[in-house]
């Protein structure tokens, strides 16, 4: 409850590993989780945590999509048949860095990005800066680098479905960072 506010944060950490059975399963988990987010109609939602699934908005930076693109799809694309239906999302790091790849997990094999932040339509313009593994401790606790972003929570209003812009001057945000320990 921020402000009179209620705020949700969700965290997930869905089935590691390509195959299509993988695949099945994180998009098993993630049609549970977005039903959920429903229940929860037009309240503030933030969605984090290690997916272990690629993004198709990351096809210009790597061909690499082993793990499957489409969990992330009935995430974002509002044409996918188990999309939420009442919230719009947007994939924090992504917008705040549209020519940065943003490896979050890095390995002998590959690179990836596999691990996010996800805001719906009320915190829109709420966030500033996203970054990835550049924090003191990025390293530390977990064999992935984390994501972080800035954002204000006094500028979310549940009753309006578009958020002012914020100011980086302004002292009243919070640091949300996943990592595959999501917390």
């Amino acid at each position: 409850n921020i402000e009179g506010n209620i705020i949700n944060v969700i965290g997930a950490h869905l089935k590691c590993c390509g195959g299509e059975n993988n695949e099945f399963k994180r998009n098993s988990a993630q049609e549970i989780i977005n039903n959920y987010m429903d229940t929860l109609k037009e309240e503030p939602i933030i969605y984090l945590g290690d997916l272990n699934t690629h993004s198709a908005q990351d096809y210009k930076f790597t061909s690499d999509m082993n793990l499957g693109t489409s969990t992330i799809d009935m995430l974002i694309n509002s044409d996918n048949s188990k999309t939420t239906k009442y919230h719009t999302w947007k994939d924090v790091y992504r917008t705040a860095n549209p020519d940065i790849f943003g490896s979050t997990y890095i390995s002998s094999i590959y690179n990836s990005r596999i691990d996010y932040i996800f805001v719906n339509q009320y915190f829109f313009g709420t966030f500033y800066n996203s970054t990835v593994g550049d924090t003191k401790t990025a390293a530390q606790g977990s064999d992935h680098f984390s994501v972080d972003t800035f954002i204000n929570l006094t500028e979310v209003d549940p009753l309006s479905s578009t958020s002012s812009t914020s100011s980086i001057s302004d002292q009243s945000s919070i640091e949300t960072t996943t990592t595959s320990n999501v917390f």
